[in-house]
């Protein structure tokens, strides 16, 4: 895991999260608030079925 970017409002972020995930769709994103001193990432098996876009 690796910090992208940072920004300074919740807006910014959201935009530079919807802007990356156009350029990589099948990439992981997330967005973390600096607040927290420790990050976990829970990954969790779907087994549903998802309709493509």
């Amino acid at each position: 895991m690796a910090v992208i970017q940072d920004y300074d409002n919740p807006q910014e972020a959201w935009s530079g999260y919807k802007e990356l995930h156009k350029h990589h769709p099948t990439r992981e994103l997330y967005v973390f608030h600096t607040c927290r001193n420790d990050v976990e990432v829970v990954e969790e098996f779907f087994s549903g079925v998802r309709q493509p876009f």
